[in-house]
């Protein structure tokens, strides 16, 4: 099979407008905008770029099938080489369809299996008779979250706290806070339990993180910076207030309740977003 002389992978925002869309497009096939351009001459320029080269493009996140009619596909039919592929990933396939998608793949959920493996790794299970031992009640708790990877990576996130015993797990899969009532989606359950978890200065500052608008990219520095401003950060003399708030974004990272979206110069999370799930069951929990 011939490779993509070009691939490009372009999540896209809930809120969109055509210009800024077909500019971010552009940017991740290596384009360049500069500003100031029309509509019209964004389009040429994506036209140049791909123009009669083999290319591979992922849409992510698709919620309107307007992103490929209104916007990519003139300039993307126009300049296509033989072979060149689109593949979107949406949360319906009516919306697939409507973009008027050649091939449909519906993603399953994951079995007992396959959840309890990936239980197991984000949990960092390492050692084979420690796996062993867990495996009945992990297995259980990968069935609780209903065979959703990110409720199965936030709850790994809670068992990470425990200490890795059948005992400690057990205590996270007879927890009362899978029962909780009122939540829009079943697969909210799991994520009110790695909420429930957390210590009161942590829910204040995960609850803080649903104010920011859906997709947005947030500083590490800015974030910290505003927990301390709000009065969430407690006062340690062992560490400095700034300390103490990086603490708590790297532990929400670790918990999965955070996902990180870009690294420092060190591997850290220096940009992180959240997913909208979680961001639904903050503004639930903040206004409830």
């Amino acid at each position: 099979r011939r490779a993509f002389g070009v691939r490009s992978w372009v999540r896209i925002p809930r809120e969109y407008n055509e210009a800024a869309l077909l500019s971010q497009v552009i940017d991740s096939f290596g384009g360049d905008t500069t500003g100031g351009e029309s509509f019209a001459d964004l389009e040429r320029t994506l036209v140049r770029l791909v123009e009669e080269k083999r290319f591979l493009l992922v849409l992510d996140d698709v919620r309107y099938g307007g992103v490929w009619e209104d916007v990519l596909r003139r300039p993307l039919e126009r300049a296509a080489g033989r072979g060149s592929k689109v593949v979107i990933t949406a949360r319906h396939g009516s919306i697939a369809r409507e973009m008027g998608a050649g091939h449909v793949h519906r993603v399953k959920k994951l079995d007992i299996d396959d959840g309890w493996l990936l239980l197991r790794t984000a949990a960092s299970i390492v050692d084979e008779a420690t796996a062993g031992e867990l495996k009945g009640v992990g297995e259980g708790i990968a069935d609780k979250c209903g065979g959703v990877p990110l409720a199965i990576k936030a709850v790994a996130g809670v068992l990470r706290t425990r200490d890795a015993t059948a005992q400690e797990w057990g205590e996270v899969l007879a927890s009362t806070a899978w029962l909780v009532k009122g939540l829009a989606e079943d697969a909210m359950k799991p994520l009110y339990l790695c909420y429930d978890d957390l210590p009161c200065h942590l829910k204040q500052c995960f609850l803080y993180c649903s104010l920011f608008p859906s997709d947005l990219t947030v500083d590490r520095r800015v974030l910290v910076q505003l927990w301390i401003a709000e009065g969430f950060v407690q006062i340690r003399a062992d560490a400095s207030v700034e300390e103490v708030a990086e603490e708590y974004y790297d532990e929400l990272i670790t918990r999965h309740l955070l996902q990180p979206a870009g690294e420092d110069e060190h591997g850290g999370a220096a940009w992180c977003t959240m997913h909208d799930m979680l961001r639904a069951l903050a503004q639930l929990l903040a206004h409830g």
